[in-house]
């Protein structure tokens, strides 16, 4: 192959890999369940994930495919190289939004609504325990 061919063949499999990141993205951003997901902290989010793993309601095929996604994301195989530019991290992108919403798809939803809902309300409970005055007497 010349090198103006694999020039075509590179051009082609990012001009495919940039409509099916853009397809992900738009899917993304109209999914309410995926946009509350994404006004949580990191924080939030880690312990949301472990929720969701850890509760028998859900179907053991999500939570497997939440854990291989992190597992692909973790290791350092990939089905591209991320030694090659562009194209090696492009795969992850596409791992993680189609295995993200696949999951999202798999869970029922009240699962997931009752999940977030458990981990705001207890970032607010630790807000609130920080903002209150603390007590002298008590302490004496």
């Amino acid at each position: 192959m010349s090198l103006l061919e694999w020039i075509a063949v590179v051009a082609l499999a990012l001009a495919a890999l940039g409509i099916l990141l853009y397809m992900l993205y738009r899917r993304f951003r109209v999914h309410p369940v995926l946009r509350r997901i994404k006004d949580l902290t990191w924080q939030q989010r880690l312990r949301l994930a472990g929720r969701l793993v850890s509760d028998q309601d859900i179907p053991l095929v999500a939570r497997a495919i939440l854990v291989l996604v992190v597992l692909y994301l973790a290791l350092p195989i990939d089905f591209i190289p991320d030694f090659i530019p562009v194209l090696g991290q492009i795969d992850d992108v596409i791992i993680l939004g189609g295995g993200l919403l696949l999951f999202a798809r798999l869970v029922p939803r009240e699962a997931l609504d009752g999940h977030i809902a458990a981990v705001s309300a207890a970032e607010l409970e630790v807000i609130e325990a920080e903002a209150r005055p603390v007590d002298q007497k008590a302490l004496e």
